[in-house]
């Protein structure tokens, strides 16, 4: 996953400004799962100190029977420092 943000030094801690991108590089799997990216919602929570990334999208599973789509929801939380 890819996160781009600015943030911001309020002297008694660091804080997100706002959400640029992102997003999950196309291709990146493993041997046995790969996710490919729908879309994506965002939070701010902790004084705006956590974003909170909600990604939506497939997971494909590889079994005996080849890849199997699945649909999925992915959660990644960004803190704010220095």
């Amino acid at each position: 996953m890819y996160f781009e943000g600015w943030e911001n030094n309020y002297n008694t801690f660091w804080a997100w400004e706002y959400l640029n991108t992102t997003y999950v590089v196309p291709g990146s799997s493993t041997s046995t799962k790969s996710f490919t990216l729908n879309s994506y919602s965002h939070t701010f929570y902790d004084a705006n100190r956590t974003c909170s990334v909600t990604y939506k999208g497939i997971l494909y599973t590889k079994t005996v029977l080849g890849w199997v789509p699945a649909n999925s929801t992915q959660y990644a939380d960004f803190i704010a420092a220095k």
